[in-house]
Parts: C-alpha cells; sequence; structure tokens
C-alpha cells in the first residue's frame, strides 16, 4: 500500500487552516462580547470559549482526515490517521506547546486528535460506501 502524500499533507492544511480559523472567529466573537481589555481577558477565561477551542481542536483534524480519505483511492482510513499522527506529533514538538505547562483540555485535545481524523476518515468511507450502494 501507498500512501498518497499530497493527500495528508491538504488533509494537514486543512486541519489547521480550520483551527486557525475558528480560533480567530471564537477570539472575534469574544472582543465583540467584551467592552474593555479586562472583560476580554475574563471572557479568554470562560468556560465557554475554553469549550468553544476544545471543540475546534476535534473538528479541525476530523475535517482534514475526511479531506484525506475523501482525496485518497485507497486506504482511506490510513490516510485520515496518518494526518491524525502528523498533527499530532507536530502539536507535541509546538515550542508554545513545550514551553508552557499545558491544561487539561489541551493535553486532552491531543490525545484525541487521533480518534478525531480516524472519524473523519471514517465518516468518508461510510458516505462513500453508502453511495456505491444506493448508485
Amino acid at each position: 500500500m501507498r500512501l498518497k502524500y499530497r493527500a495528508i499533507v491538504y488533509g494537514c492544511l486543512v486541519s489547521y487552516g480550520v483551527f486557525f480559523g475558528g480560533t480567530i472567529f471564537v477570539n472575534m466573537v469574544a472582543a465583540a462580547a467584551s467592552s474593555d481589555q479586562a472583560s476580554l481577558q475574563v471572557a479568554r477565561q470562560s468556560a465557554a470559549f475554553m469549550i468553544a477551542l476544545f471543540i475546534l481542536r476535534l473538528v479541525a483534524p476530523a475535517a482534514g482526515g475526511y479531506l484525506a480519505a475523501r482525496m485518497s483511492p485507497r486506504a482511506e482510513l490510513t490516510h485520515a490517521l496518518a494526518v491524525g499522527l502528523v498533527i499530532t506529533i507536530l502539536a507535541l514538538f509546538n515550542p508554545a506547546f513545550l514551553s508552557n505547562r499545558p491544561d487539561l483540555l489541551g493535553i486532552l485535545g491531543i490525545v484525541l486528535t487521533l480518534p478525531a481524523a480516524f472519524i473523519g476518515g471514517r465518516w468518508r468511507w461510510s458516505r462513500a460506501e453508502r453511495s456505491a450502494v444506493s448508485g
């Protein structure tokens, strides 16, 4: 079995794009809801803000895994898992992760990256099976 590296790279790029774009959106919402710098800091420490970032940490690798599975003609789930593995390795060697003491949600987000990418690939795989059966 040969991996299509283009599918893995594009899956990783989509994953990072979804995460960073979503993070910018969540920060813009927090800034719009805050009247000054002190209330913005309080908003960024709120449970809603943390949950939104945690959800992004799961949706982003799922989107990347879905794209990698869609771009590969065979071994869809293997490509999705490869995206999750690359993202996990890059997250672990991120200087910001290494310099700061990660919180529980940060560690949980990294641990769940691989299963989230697998779920994205599995979703694509099940959709392809359904269309093959109905078509």
